[in-house]
């Protein structure tokens, strides 16, 4: 009957059942995944099961992949924001494939609404998906109300976000958290809150996190482990912050690099019609463009209501085929043809 229970025993059914991993990896994966499940060390209910059993080898037939013709999973989170998913991924794929640099930080931004956190909801969902054998294990440690000593206060933060004593136990959780699954790779994916004002986190201090990450953290990682570490500022004026952060290019970093992300802009009709097209999102034809239409105007393109907007859409979608006269059908299955 215990919530935190029900949340771990359907997250490892899912891992068994419909992915086809072996269970010992599977519960090596729950500890990853604590952040999704709204658990954290810090608290007993985090505790896992211990599966006891012995085979070689463990067979599994996951079901089949849906249907190209339902639209894909997860599709909420992948409108538009192409490029600056491309540029991490790829950078993330390139960092665990030569194992350089040790630490790769990316720096995101945008206007409230544009769904600056709906991008690390991303992350976390692709990169899991995509880096095939690399095990993907995120953290999200909270700012500090106050940076008096410097050092002390990311120390700090870090061993909070861990569960750890002291910096150095870190590697140690890392394997911890990757129990059972021998020889693979580890990404370590360091969400940060969003930096709601240069009152939490400036571009000064911002410089100076990099560089004591780089020098108190990035060492700490073991050969087969690596970082990822997201930031997202949430800003008014998108060209006064771009500005402030030309500190980045002086930033000299030893095991890490560091990539600021174009802009978090609203959406257009063009990037709407590219994403129900990209990822099978079924609408009639002959009224899309006129609803789309609609929805940006209603939401003035901003990226977080558009979203809503669409959610609701695609789940009414095929009831707007039953306002449509039989000539439009028609014109639409000529269409599609």
């Amino acid at each position: 009957m215990v919530e935190a229970a029900q949340a771990q025993a359907l997250a490892l059914w899912e891992d068994l059942l419909l992915r086809g991993l072996a269970p010992h990896q599977a519960v090596a994966r729950l500890y990853s995944r604590l952040g999704d499940l709204k658990l954290s060390t810090t608290d007993v209910r985090w505790l896992t099961p211990v599966l006891h059993g012995n085979y070689a080898t463990w067979r599994a037939t996951p079901p089949s992949p849906p249907s190209r013709f339902v639209h894909t999973p997860h599709w909420h989170l992948k409108i538009d924001r192409v490029v600056q998913y491309s540029v991490v991924a790829e950078q993330t794929r390139q960092m665990v494939r030569e194992r350089k640099p040790r630490t790769h930080a990316f720096v995101w931004y945008g206007r409230e609404g544009e769904g600056i956190e709906i991008f690390y909801q991303r992350l976390t969902m692709e990169l899991r998906e995509s880096l095939g054998n690399v095990f993907v294990y995120e953290v999200r440690p909270e700012w500090p109300m106050e940076f008096a000593d410097f050092h002390r206060s990311c120390a700090d933060m870090l061993l909070e976000a861990f569960g750890v004593n002291e910096l150095a136990a870190i590697p140690a959780r890392i394997r911890a958290h990757t129990a059972g699954a021998r020889g693979v790779q580890t990404l370590v994916y360091i969400r940060h809150q969003p930096v709601r004002s240069p009152k939490i986190l400036d571009s000064g201090k911002f410089q100076r996190y990099l560089e004591w990450w780089d020098s108190n953290f990035a060492p700490l990682l073991e050969p087969h482990q690596f970082a990822l570490l997201g930031v997202s500022f949430l800003v008014n004026n998108p060209v006064g912050f771009l500005n402030r952060m030309s500190v980045l290019e002086e930033v000299d970093l030893q095991l890490s690099a560091v990539m600021l992300l174009n802009q978090m802009e609203k959406l257009a009709l063009s990037d709407l019609r590219d994403f129900l097209r990209k990822h099978n999102v079924r609408l009639p034809l002959a009224r899309r463009d006129q609803v789309l239409t609609q929805i940006l105007e209603r939401t003035g393109g901003r990226y977080e209501q558009t979203v809503e907007e669409l959610k609701n859409l695609v789940s009414l979608a095929w009831n707007l085929e039953d306002d449509l006269p039989a000539d439009a059908t028609a014109e639409e299955t000529e269409e599609e043809w």
